[in-house]
């Protein structure tokens, strides 16, 4: 079976391209347009890894992160933030919001999916959002 990787970006253009590429690659992708929908869609569907933009309308990317993080099912979702802030005071943010892994825009397809690959090796040991057994 194929990852399931829940793609969270307000850029329809940036969706696209992002499942384009994951797709081509075998993974089973969902997309999700802002932090609200990206938090219900994970309470609802189990994931093996989260792609969050970190400019979004309504909860940015480091926050939802830390928000996924406090969700009891999917505390150990590993995710990659993917953002156009390259500081590394953003960087640093990135990961002390939790985030495995942070990729600056643009990026190129083949960076995307090496970052994936490694990032579900280091968290094969079972990290990944289960449906929660009481929703």
């Amino acid at each position: 079976m194929s990852a399931r990787i829940l793609v969270v970006d307000d850029e329809e253009l940036n969706i696209r391209l992002v499942v384009r590429t994951l797709t081509h690659a075998g993974y089973e992708v969902v997309a999700a347009r802002n932090g609200q929908d990206a938090l219900r869609t994970a309470r609802e569907t189990s994931f093996n890894l989260a792609l969050l933009d970190v400019m979004l309308p309504d909860i940015d990317g480091f926050e939802l992160c830390q928000r996924i993080r406090q969700e009891s099912n999917c505390h150990r979702l590993p995710v990659i933030l993917l953002t156009a802030l390259d500081s590394v005071q953003e960087r640093r943010r990135g990961f002390d919001s939790g985030a495995d892994d942070y990729l600056s825009k643009p990026f190129e397809p083949e960076e995307l999916l090496k970052s994936i690959s490694a990032t579900l090796q280091q968290n094969s040991a079972g990290r990944a959002c289960e449906i929660a057994s009481t929703v």
